[in-house]
């Protein structure tokens, strides 16, 4: 048997143009749009049946995660204009492969496993980047901020173990797992 599928996170974009006019202690909002557009990430599975009591699968995910963008215009009436840009990517998922298997051993046993390799190597920076510009009245010069040097978190790609047992003794049924799930984060070292 092969499954595919598809999951589905979106890029949120929101643009705004405000006003302030302090003397009189106005702020109006000339246009604010925001909206979302979806973005994808494919899954395929494939599942084996060897014999009766078990079976095989294999499975890959894609990465995804949820960028964003805010970006505002705000003019203070008679003194400035500031430009603000913030962007990054938030509940990022990475590049998974799990291997699993199911065996019935008899009527009333049950035990599962599955090993997963996430690539965390590849994720990007975590980071948001927030930039502003300040352009004084009357000045139609726009600075381009310094570059920022990205936060490298240097993270391990991982491999995760879990088991599962269920036994059905009639009057009572037990079930019992076991997972490791290790951290793509380096352990934190302090410096004297």
């Amino acid at each position: 048997q092969v499954g595919v599928g598809v999951r589905i996170m979106g890029y949120f974009e929101s643009r705004s143009q405000l006003n302030f006019a302090v003397q009189d202690r106005r702020l109006d909002y000339n246009a604010v749009k925001a909206h979302v557009t979806p973005r994808t990430a494919p899954t395929i599975g494939i599942n084996t049946k060897p014999t009766s009591e078990l079976d095989l699968a294999l499975a890959y995910r894609s990465h995804i995660s949820f960028p964003f963008r805010i970006d505002v215009d705000a003019r203070v009436e008679g003194l400035t204009r500031v430009l603000t840009e913030v962007t990054g990517q938030a509940i990022y998922t990475p590049h998974e492969l799990a291997a699993g298997f199911n065996w019935r051993p008899g009527t009333s046993t049950q035990l599962t496993g599955d090993l997963i390799a996430s690539l965390w190597s590849l994720s990007p920076d975590p980071s948001a980047i927030f930039k502003a510009n300040v352009i004084p009245e009357g000045s139609s010069m726009v600075r381009e901020p310094a570059p920022l040097a990205p936060v490298n978190l240097s993270p391990r790609d991982t491999l995760g173990l879990r088991l599962g047992a269920d036994i059905d003794a009639g009057w009572s049924q037990l079930r019992a797992g076991y997972g490791f799930l290790p951290t793509p984060l380096p352990s934190p070292t302090a410096e004297k």
